[in-house]
């Protein structure tokens, strides 16, 4: 097979065939021999046209070949590769030369290892020394052509590896929450993405950084105390050698820069009166920032505050004016940098001026043959009046128009007040706070949020400040759907309009599911941009409102019929337990010597001294027989007994269950709601 290559065709095929390896150039004089061995004659020519049969080598052994594969060097360093034959009938390694770029090297850059090996070195000085460098070797066959064997690397050279300066590293703690640590490489290395940078930290045992990237590192106060002080290890490295690696270390002390988060606004600015406003902000962690407020003004100049409260109140400001106003945070103790500043443009209302142009003596002049006065006056100064604009264009309409048709001109700025006038006087000019366009808004609708209630949704959001958007909404649309996910519908958008000075919205009755709920502003120009798609659950319950009303109140009277049957139970087994039993009749002594039971009875009166003792032992005796014919005397009365403590029992237990029930009935109802 043939190969015609040409100018940089032939580079490139070859770096091709230098990296399958499989192949063998074989070129005599002016001829050149295909597969079948017959000679062909053709024109040499090395720099226009290269014309060179190749016949495969796949499958076996290279002749020759050039270690190692995919070389690297670092400017400065020097570089080693080994050209070896496979065989010493190509001949021996003395007949081997290196080229770069179609120069051959000299000598000097060679070594003879051994009959088949030869090792070439370079110390590499500049950038441009990177690129393939091949191995040649030519000799002449048994069939007298000459061959030649080649093997290629391609070298790449990385400027020379240094440690991360140490200056370059910048570490700031954020809202005392999070840590982050930056650094540069030092150099800019050719191919940045073969740099690894690895980093260890100790504040009592030695851990790895938890988010590291090449030039940074985060902590949150998950991984690591950053009240205490750290001891860090920045390690650089190339991929390609790790093991030359360059360590810097550095250590933070307990006080870290700290960098507190943006303050938030708690409500929008109230004007005191005509001059003044009362701004108020909050901070997640107040009490441990102080704060910067900043008032930009075109006509009133720039003034900065300092305060360690979460509220202002300024006055004196100029009327007609816009105020740029920015708060930042910084910390109270440690060193720290000031937060990103929250912006607010807070515009004064136009007013009258605070007083009349002042006249002093000899402020007018009098022309006996004219009937005409001049008047000299002294006037105001920027902060006595509105605004720049004293051109005033009055426009009478009746009564009972509420709207009027005005042809103005482009590029021109207006402000619009509206007065009452009739016959006793005017009630002074009422200045519009806002001016609209009829276009469409250019940002959706503003703190927009969506809680469930019971079986609907509440959707509430904030109208649109009409100094930072001044397209006129007619009316907000109110869209929702069943979820397939965060932001596609499962099903038909449902949508509902409301008038421009609603503020909140509520749904009809919906099933449970995961709903999508955004708002659209209606305006002449069209509709703006929609809101944030933001999805919510409404959960289902078992019982209605209705029902569980109904358990409530039946599971309270149940309680309360409980206890007054506890109450009556207890007040009747206190009084069982205190009264005798009438219906246990003892026995009676009878007085004679035989009673009814037949037995006898001996007169102790008449009896000596010294038959007392037979008399007292024949008393026990009979006493036990009483008793003897009494058995259920003492046995009934101790069952009754321990029935009354048993029904005790009953009742103390009888307390417990109404008060678990009532407990139970309670948290039952809290969780239906």
């Amino acid at each position: 097979m043939y190969f015609l290559l040409l100018g940089s065709t032939f580079k490139t095929s070859l770096r091709f065939l230098l990296l399958t390896r499989c192949f063998r150039v074989v070129i005599t004089g002016g001829f050149i021999y295909d597969l079948t061995g017959k000679k062909k004659e053709f024109a040499m020519n090395w720099k226009l046209l290269y014309l060179v049969s190749l016949f495969s080598y796949c499958g076996t052994s290279a002749p020759l070949v050039l270690t190692p594969n995919d070389p690297f060097a670092f400017l400065g360093e020097c570089l080693k590769l080994n050209c070896t034959l496979s065989s010493t009938q190509y001949g021996n390694s003395s007949t081997l030369y290196y080229t770069f770029k179609e120069n051959i090297f000299s000598s000097d850059h060679y070594k003879i290892v051994d009959e088949k090996t030869m090792e070439f070195t370079k110390c590499i000085q500049d950038i441009s020394e990177a690129g393939t460098y091949i191995c040649k070797q030519n000799f002449t066959n048994a069939q007298n052509q000459m061959e030649l064997l080649f093997d290629g690397q391609v070298v790449r050279i990385e400027k020379a590896l240094v440690p991360i300066p140490k200056d370059s590293i910048h570490c700031i703690v954020t809202n005392w929450k999070y840590m982050n640590c930056t650094w540069s490489l030092g150099e800019n290395y050719l191919q940045k993405n073969e740099i690894n940078v690895s980093l260890s930290f100790k504040i009592i045992n030695i851990a790895k950084c938890p988010k590291l990237l090449q030039t940074s590192c985060q902590w949150s106060r998950r991984y690591a105390d950053l009240t205490m002080p750290m001891k860090i290890n920045l390690t650089v490295f190339h991929q390609r050698k790790p093991e030359k690696k360059f360590v810097t270390y550095f250590e933070l002390p307990r006080d870290k820069i700290v960098k507190p988060a943006q303050v938030q606004l708690s409500s929008n600015p109230t004007f005191t009166n005509s001059s003044c406003f009362k701004i108020e902000w909050r901070h997640q962690y107040f009490f441990k920032v102080k704060y910067n407020i900043t008032l930009n003004s075109k006509f009133d100049g720039n003034k900065t505050i300092l305060r360690n409260v979460k509220n202002l109140e300024v006055c004196d400001l100029l009327p007609g004016e816009t105020y740029k106003v920015g708060i930042s945070a910084f910390p109270k103790k440690g060193p720290g940098i000031w937060s990103e500043p929250r912006f607010l443009f807070i515009h004064i209302n136009r007013t009258y001026p605070s007083q009349p142009p002042s006249l002093t003596q000899s402020s007018f002049k009098w022309d006996e043959n004219h009937s005409t006065v001049v008047l000299y006056w002294q006037c105001l100064i920027r902060s006595e009046y509105g605004a720049n604009e004293v051109d005033l264009q009055w426009l009478n309409v009746s009564a009972n128009k509420s709207s009027v048709i005005l042809q103005l001109e482009n590029n021109s700025k207006y402000s619009f007040g509206v007065a009452a006038e009739n016959f006793n006087g005017s009630s002074g000019l009422t200045w519009g706070r806002c001016f609209y366009y009829k276009k469409r808004p250019l940002k959706p609708v503003d703190e927009f949020s969506v809680e469930p209630f019971y079986d609907k949704l509440q959707i509430d959001w904030k109208p649109y400040d009409c100094f930072v958007e001044k397209a006129y909404i007619i009316e907000y649309k109110i869209k929702y759907c069943k979820a397939l996910n965060n932001s596609q519908c499962n099903e038909a958008v449902k949508e509902k309009t409301v008038h421009r000075t609603e503020r909140k919205f509520q749904t009809p009755k919906l099933s449970p599911d995961y709903y999508l709920v955004w708002v659209e502003p209606l305006t002449y120009g069209g509709s703006g941009p929609s809101s944030v798609k933001k999805m919510v659950k409404i959960s289902s319950s078992s019982l209605s409102t209705a029902i569980i009303v109904v358990i409530a109140i039946a599971s309270f009277l149940v309680s309360i019929f409980i206890i007054l049957g506890c109450v009556y139970a207890y007040k009747k087994c206190s009084y069982q337990i205190a009264k005798c039993d009438p219906s246990i009749d003892f026995p009676v002594v009878p007085q004679n010597s035989y009673d009814t039971l037949g037995t006898h009875r001996v007169n102790t009166s008449a009896t000596t001294h010294s038959e007392g003792s037979s008399l007292t032992s024949s008393a026990n005796t009979e006493i036990t027989q009483l008793f003897v014919n009494f058995p259920s005397l003492s046995n009934d009365k101790d069952s009754d007994i321990s029935h009354q403590f048993t029904t005790v029992k009953h009742f103390y237990l009888s307390i417990y269950l109404s008060i678990y029930l009532s407990i139970y009935l309670s948290i039952f109802y809290s969780f239906s709601q």
